[in-house]
């Protein structure tokens, strides 16, 4: 029979969980400060129920959210708690999705002091969902072997790791994930100077996120258009997609991360290099009025 104590841990766990996937969904909706505070109080839940593979979850989850918020400091926390934590949980049924989930999110911090943790955690994960024959886990985990290589310039091992990934998001019916991954392809198609794979598997990205009304990587997308503007000589086309993007960005309350902000930055300062100062703001300032569906039409345009 079920003792007070029991019951009262057992309404926690429900609570915790309920809130977990509260959070996870206003992340995927890019509601950044109400996933923050779910995530947390989920965890803060998970803790009082000494449920440690909750706990793992309800981290991974933060990590993400608080990548996004620019608070890097906490995120980093999170990972060294996480390594603390996750040799109780191994040998566990779950113990493989939480490793992959834990990975994949790491990865996505897209900073020195993660790549490293969190390409670490998605090798050792896709190891094991290949043998378990977990194709979820193992796409996850090439999702983050692969941003891992890009910004550890192994183009040739992402390339691979993206190739074997987006035909198990398609099986799967995960066509959020098919777009993130066409897109991390589209940029190392454009550093290897294929214009026009760059530039289809993008615009097949961009039209993902938009069908499902999704802000999630769409800033991320529009940048990569103007990335490969620029390389095509295009410039005032590229100025309004870089203001468009931060927009949305500001809109949303987000950063980007670390080492994406270095490829940023020069993209930033070669356009301006291309323009008279007038006419660069002048772009800038269009940009910034384009609507969100404005900015992908003009993203996705066909060009001569």
């Amino acid at each position: 029979m079920m003792n007070s104590s029991d019951a009262r841990n057992g309404l926690t766990l429900i609570r915790a969980r309920a809130l977990a996937s509260a959070g996870r969904m206003a992340w995927f909706e890019a509601d950044f400060a109400v996933a923050s505070a779910q995530l947390s109080e989920s965890l803060a839940l998970f803790r009082t129920a000494r449920d440690i593979a909750g706990m793992l979850e309800a981290i991974s989850g933060l990590i993400l959210v608080l990548t996004r918020q620019g608070d890097y400091e906490k995120a980093l926390t999170l990972v060294q708690e996480a390594q603390s934590l996750l040799p109780s949980v191994r040998g566990q049924k779950n113990f493989l999705p939480i490793l992959a989930g834990l990975g994949r999110a790491t990865s996505f911090m897209v900073s020195e002091e993660a790549l490293p943790i969190g390409r670490k955690w998605s090798a050792e994960a896709a190891d094991m969902a290949r043998v378990a024959g977990d194709k979820l886990s193992l796409a996850w985990s090439l999702d983050g072997l692969a941003i891992c290589d890009y910004y550890n310039n192994e183009l040739k091992l992402a390339r691979a790791e993206l190739e074997e990934g987006i035909p198990l998001f398609e099986e799967l019916g995960d066509l959020w994930g098919v777009s993130l991954e066409k897109w991390l392809l589209s940029n190392i198609a454009r550093r290897d100077r294929h214009w026009d794979e760059s530039r289809t598997l993008n615009r097949e990205a961009l039209t993902v996120q938009s069908q499902h009304n999704s802000r999630q990587g769409t800033s991320y997308m529009l940048d990569s258009f103007a990335y490969l503007a620029i390389e095509e000589r295009q410039p005032q086309r590229a100025v309004r997609l870089l203001s468009a993007a931060q927009n949305l960005r500001d809109h949303l309350g987000s950063v980007l991360q670390p080492l994406y902000v270095l490829e940023h930055e020069e993209y930033l300062r070669v356009s301006r290099d291309m323009l008279p100062p007038t006419k660069w703001a002048l772009l800038w300032d269009q940009g910034r009025k384009l609507t969100a569906p404005e900015a992908i039409a003009l993203a996705i345009e066909e060009q001569n």
